[in-house]
Parts: structure tokens; sequence; C-alpha cells
């Protein structure tokens, strides 16, 4: 814009008199300078904003001064096709409309406009748009409402004739003469229902098949998750090498129900699906895939999933010979894995055993498991012959309830090798098989089993009979061993218990060295019927940590109580170390039971490593008589995996039918055996980091008396020892 600085300048022609006179005089010159600076700055701001408008609308600032057209809109649409988990896919539109926004000043254009796709390419016409404008295209695709069906959509509330969306999308445009062309990328409307999910437990299928035989394979499946059931789609493909699926005329087989729905299925219902494979002729390019003359290893597939295509897959190999080729020449099949299966057996481990065949015999066979996720580790590997040629192999995997990766597991020919020259089983060599084992979240849960005897321990606490959790804890007991060492060991199985207190010379929680007496506490463990579940569902506040704990209620049945002896000199004469641990040569602790005939044993009956029966007798800790029952409860901390309890006398928590169970835990901490439970490591939680204080002394919170003795309100005492009140000690027993 030319700007006319000489008119402007003469500005003062125009204005009234006075004003006039007073710029004439040059009074107020200064000011007259301001105002035109403001004036020439505003026109170049005005200048400004018109050249911008005129670059974005054309040659028109005002839109009724536009170029209408009805335009002619084609749209390209674009974005993935994947319709697990949502509404549909892009084979499923089957309407698309369009909601046309003009940028400028924010107008609805149109609203809901239907394009036509007869021609097969999506085209509207849009009335009134006009040229050189930018517009915002939001575009809208459906399919039809699905009234009735396996996977209706009676779910989303609305009535038959209607249509559901499926994708949005969005895009700009700056309209042009002519056809417009425009891309459009849609996302996929998410399906918001929950639902549980399908899982396979196991396999059963035939590992070896002459060609154009046929065997019957048997998929085991149930459900797992929170949400709705709903018919379980399943399909059976053969796949290549690569496990990718081939075409059904690739000459790899045929099934005779490959694909379908199976309803019923539940998390408490388990069924089988079953589908007869015929194996290929000796055309198929499966004989290609393998090492050996004359033998094709076809992998298979099976996938089940739920409604919103969410699901499991497993692959598994079928072995199959060429008969004319076999009787001239020898075979050596790969071993084949005819199941897997697995099994949680511990709040944080899972079991998986697999089934083996072979030609060759059981023994001559290796496997190695793998996890492809998070690093796992595998324990407690073993094998076991069922035949010359099968048996079963098993391994304890570290698990999570939020595992979601993937087992894998290779069994291996060892052929001519020894196990000291085996190079080892890897996934891919020429004498191997692997199957894989896809994990999903919670699909394989913690349970907890009652029966009329009770419930069982959960695993967190608890071990099998053949292999017991076993917790121990050491530290100095300054009541029943004067400060020496004393060592408590729980053995508990699922229905079992075993309660040791072991009492040793030695001091500073090292529980080595010679041994004063051991006592052992036996008999039958179950959880509380009202409040058992895998997972505490009772807490208390606990006045050592001062926090809330979850805690387990556990009842113990007294089966034995007994007490072994050992002939040490260092004893005062009640049997009891003396107080400056001085060395008293008599009399020995045996004496001190056979003078005192203690638990009504007479004389002599006592002796150096002689166990005896104590049931009943309140002069040694801990009591209890043949069938008492003991009321616990027990805490494990998760991350620092240790546990406490605390528990009441003998049927002291009994009050007519009703259990009474313990509101306070003892200090003490115990580990498993595999947790440095013996450990003297720092970084592990001890009895004293939680109950002692920086110089040794006890803690003054109330739970123990500054002296270490127990306290006579009923309080329990840290040594071990019980209150005369009858209340808990803080061993439990």
């Amino acid at each position: 814009m030319k700007l006319d600085i000489q008119r402007f300048m003469n500005l003062y022609e125009f204005l009234p008199g006075p004003i006039s006179y007073l710029f004439q005089k040059g009074k107020f010159m200064k000011l007259a300078k301001s105002l035109m600076t403001i004036l020439i700055a505003a026109t170049f701001t005005i200048a400004g904003c018109m050249q911008q408008e005129s670059t974005e609308m054309g040659s028109s600032v005002d839109p009724n001064e536009g170029i209408e057209q009805d335009t002619l809109i084609e749209v390209s649409l674009g974005g993935a096709s994947r319709a697990e988990r949502f509404m549909g896919s892009f084979e499923d539109i089957g309407r698309l409309t369009l909601d046309v926004v003009r940028n400028y000043g924010n107008k609805e254009v149109e609203k809901d406009l239907e394009m036509d796709n007869s021609t097969g390419t999506w085209t509207a016409t849009v009335p009134k748009m006009i040229v050189g404008f930018k517009y915002t295209i939001r575009g809208h695709a459906y399919r039809p409402y699905v009234a009735s069906g396996p996977d209706n959509d009676s779910w989303i509330g609305t009535g038959g004739t209607d249509w559901v969306e499926i994708f949005q999308g969005e895009s700009q445009l700056t309209v042009k003469e002519g056809m417009n062309s425009l891309t459009m990328r849609l996302s996929p409307i998410l399906d918001n229902r929950t639902m549980k999910v399908p899982r396979i437990t196991r396999i059963q299928r035939p590992y070896q098949l002459a060609v154009e035989d046929n065997g019957s394979i048997e998929v085991t499946v149930d459900t797992v998750g929170t949400g709705s059931e709903g018919e379980i789609n399943y399909r059976f493909r053969a796949v290549d090498n690569e496990s990718l699926p081939v075409s059904s005329s690739a000459n790899r087989g045929t099934f005779s129900n490959p694909e379908g729905t199976k309803s019923g299925i539940t998390s408490e219902n388990k069924k089988v699906i079953t589908s007869q494979y015929t194996a290929p002729d000796n055309s198929s390019p499966c004989f290609n895939d393998g090492t050996e003359v004359g033998q094709c290893p076809q992998k298979l597939q099976i996938r089940v999933s739920n409604l919103q295509e969410i699901g499991v897959s497993a692959h598994f190999t079928i072995y199959v010979t060429d008969n004319e080729t076999v009787e001239t020449t020898t075979l050596d099949n790969n071993p084949v894995i005819t199941s897997i299966s697995a099994e949680r057996v511990d709040a944080d481990k899972l079991q998986f055993t697999i089934e083996v065949s072979d030609d060759d015999p059981f023994d001559s066979l290796a496997v190695q498991w793998d996890y492809l996720g998070d690093s796992r580790n595998f324990s407690d590997n073993s094998t076991k012959n069922l035949t010359y040629n099968t048996g079963r192999m098993s391994t304890v995997m570290d698990y999570a309830d939020s595992d979601d990766g993937m087992l894998v597991v290779t069994v291996c020919e060892m052929n001519d090798f020894t196990e000291s020259t085996y190079p080892g089983c890897k996934f891919g060599d020429e004498a191997a098989t692997s199957i894989q084992l896809e994990l999903i979240p919670n699909a394989y849960p913690e349970i907890v089993v009652c029966d009329e005897m009770g419930c069982e321990l959960p695993n967190r606490l608890a071990g099998t009979r053949l292999n017991p959790k076993i917790w121990t804890s050491c530290f100095e007991d300054n009541q029943e061993n004067d400060g020496h060492d004393m060592r408590m060991t729980f053995r508990l199985t699922s229905k079992d218990f075993e309660f040791k207190k072991e009492a040793f010379e030695s001091k500073g929680s090292l529980c080595n060295g010679n041994l004063r007496f051991v006592s052992k506490l036996d008999g039958r463990a179950q959880q509380d019927s009202g409040s058992a579940f895998v997972y505490p569902t009772q807490s208390i506040y606990d006045n050592v940590t001062k926090k809330t704990l979850d805690i387990y209620e556990v009842l113990f049945t007294i089966s034995s109580n007994k007490r072994t002896l050992f002939d040490v000199l260092s004893y005062s004469s009640d049997g009891s170390y003396s107080s400056d641990s001085t060395f008293i040569a008599s009399p020995t602790i045996i004496e001190v039971y056979n003078s005192n005939q203690r638990c009504g044993y007479t004389a002599n009956e006592w002796g150096d490593n002689v166990t005896l029966d104590v049931s009943g007798c309140n002069e040694v800790d801990p009591k209890g008589d043949t069938g008492d029952n003991i009321s616990a409860i027990f805490h494990y901390n998760m991350s620092e995996k240790y546990m406490r309890f605390g528990a009441f006398d003998p049927d002291s928590s009994y009050s007519g039918d009703t259990v009474t169970y313990p509101t306070s835990m003892d200090c003490i901490v115990f580990r498993n055996e595999v947790d440095s439970a013996y450990s003297n490591d720092t970084s592990h939680i001890q009895g004293a980091d939680l109950c002692f204080s920086s110089d040794g002394s006890y803690s003054p919170d109330g739970s123990y008396s500054p002296d270490g003795s127990y306290s006579p309100d009923g309080s329990y005492s840290p040594d071990g020892s019980y209150s005369p009140d009858g209340s808990y000690s803080p061993d439990g027993m």
C-alpha cells in the first residue's frame, strides 16, 4: 500500500480553527507527530491482515464474494484393517457419511452427507463449497447392525435397523474447481466389551501318520479373566516352516472341520475341540521341508479366540512318512511333543510338563526351555520314562500373573553324543522339535482347595508333602536360652505343619555348635474356611512396623509334641544357662529333668539324644496335647520374601464353636530355605530390624518390655516364652 505523506502532513487544513491554530503555532507539533506515527502503523497492520486473508481465501475477503460450486469429492480410505478388539474391518463398511465444516467462521456446511459407492469409489457432491477456501471433512464409516447370531450387536443397545459406526477419520481440503480427490485415514472404533479370553490347556495329536492317513487332534480349552462368556471361535490350519499360513490347495493336509465355533466353554467348564487331520500325499512340498528323505514334518496351528478375536494360538508338528520311500530308507524321526500343560505350583512358580515320543530311546533325548519376554529362571528340571520310547519332561519357571510372553520348548536327540560331549539343545537344530505355548495374563491363577477337613494352606506359605516349604529364623533367645542362639523352623505343606525349636550353645545368631534341646510339634494345618483364599483377605494393624498388614488365618491341630535333650555341661542347677554363661560341671540338663521328673517321667528316663513325648506337659515350651487346636495368623511379605506369625496357646482361642484369631504378631522374621534363610546378609530384613533399636534395646512401642521379659498383662515376650495368663508367645507355640 502506498501512503500519501504529503496529504497526511496537510491534515490541519481540514481541522477546526482552534486545533489548526495549535498546529500552526508549533506548540503541539510533538503530539501531531505521535498521532501520525500511530496512524501509519495501523495502516500497515490492516494492509497485512488483508494480504493474509487474501492468501488463504483466494482473491476474496468475504465468503459471499467467493465462487460457489457444487463440489464432487472422491474419498480414498486409508488405515489398518485390523479387526481384533474393534467394531469391524474395512470389508464390513456398508455406509460412509461426511460432515463438512468451513474453517473460516467454523461454519457447518453439511452434516451426515451420505456417499455413493456404486462405482466402487466413494463419492459425494457437496453443494455450495467456495473455491480456495479450506474445509474440515470428517468421515464416519458404518456396518449393518447384527440383530441375531452368536456375535450380535444387542449389547450396543440400538435397534435392529440401525447402522453401527466402526471407523472415524478427519482430513483437510482446500477446494479447487472441478472434482476434488481426498485421502482420508480412518481409525477403527474400539469394541469396549469386557469378555473372558480362551486358553489352550492341552493338545492331543498323532505324532506320526502315513501319507493320506488320518488321525484325531483334540484341543482342550477353557476361559480366563473377567467379563462375559460367549462362543469360542477356533481355526485349524497348516503352516510352513516359518509358521506362515498356506493355502488350502498347497497339499499340506486337510482338516475335517478347519474352523468353527464351540459353545459352552467357560472358566468352570472345559471343552474339547476335535478335528480329523488327513495327511497330504507323497507329492506334498512338506517333504522338502525336512532333512530326512521320505519324512514330512508338517507344522500345524490351532487358534482359539473369543467374539472380539482375542485369543491364543499354538503350533505343533505331525510327522508324515512316505511309505514307498520308507520301504527302502531307514528314517530317524525327530522327537514328537505329544502334549504340553501348565500348572501353578507356587505363589510365583509355574510348572510346565510335556510328554514326548521318539523312535530312539527316551533316555537319549534332551530338552531346552526358553521364554520369549522378560528374563525368566527355569529350575527343578526333571524327566521320567513312561515307556522305552516315551516319557515326561517338566520344569518350573518364575511366573507372575501379568506374564504375556511365549514359552518355547525344544526337544533334541543326543544321537551319538554323551552327556559330557553333547553340544546342547537349541531351537532349529536338525534333530530337534519345538512347540510354543503363548501365555496370557492371569491364565494360571492360584487356587485354594477345600474339603470336609478344611481348606489347604496357600502356596505362599506351604509346599507339597513331597516338597514342603521350610521357614527358618535364628536369633539370640534371652528368656529360654540365656542370650544364646535359638533356631525356629516351620515345615509347612498344604495340610500339615511341623514346628521345631533348637537351642544352641552358640551366640550371634549363628545357630551352630552343640545343641541343648530340640522341641518338635506337628499335626494338621488348615486355613480358616471363612477367610480361606489364595490371597489374604484379612488384615491387622501391626504395632511393630506401624502398618496394616494382610494376614492368613490358620488353624493347627496337634498330633504329637516331643522333646530331645543333649548331654551338655554349661547349665545351672535348674537346667537353664547360668546368667554369666560359666560352665558348671554338674548337674547337667538331663540330670535336672530326671531329678525333677519333668513332664511326669521317672528317674533316668531322660537321656542324651533321647526323644520323649511331652504332650500335655506345661513345663516345656511349646506346650500342647494331642488333639489340641492352636489358632494362628501369618503374614507373608511379597517384596522382602519373609514370613511372620502370631499364635494363641492351645485351645485358648475357643469359645464354644467360635474360633478367635490373634491380632498381633511376633517380630521374628522367618525366611524360606531357598530365600537365604541362614544368610547374614544385611540387605535382608531380620527380626532385630523390626523390634530392636540401634542400641540393641527393645522398641518402645508397647509390644515388648524394655528388659526383654514378658509382660504380665497378657502381651508376649520377645524370647519365645509364654505369659502367665495364657496369651500367646512370639514363637507362636
